[in-house]
């Protein structure tokens, strides 16, 4: 998924329609499979250092309230949007960088 469509979640919040949970489903599905192919072709082509040419990837488990979680989706959004509106430029290469926050089963931490 690229451009517009990486953000159809966020679209649709905004304009009040709601997605199922199955076209959750469908859309992270596309989302990472889109990521993979992107990975997977970049790293066919053999790159001499994958590290150094800006490939990394992370997973990590964070305990947030309603009130954080928005305050990391803007500070994201922040960070992110001037350089999705960035053009090509001398020194200037394109990266993919792919979010995904996954709520766990089970909710809120009992203690």
């Amino acid at each position: 998924m690229r451009g517009p469509r990486a953000r159809i979640c966020a679209s649709r919040i905004r304009t009040g329609c709601r997605l199922s949970a199955g076209d959750h489903e469908r859309a992270v599905t596309a989302f990472v499979t889109g990521l993979m192919a992107q990975a997977h072709a970049y790293l066919e082509g053999d790159p001499d250092d994958p590290v150094a040419q800006g490939l990394t990837y992370t997973s990590v488990h964070v305990w947030v309230d309603d009130e954080e979680l928005a305050r990391l989706r803007a500070r994201l959004r922040d960070l992110i949007d001037p350089l999705a509106h960035a053009t090509p430029g001398p020194g200037r290469r394109q990266i993919t960088l792919g979010v995904v926050a996954i709520p766990q089963a089970g909710g809120a931490d009992p203690r």
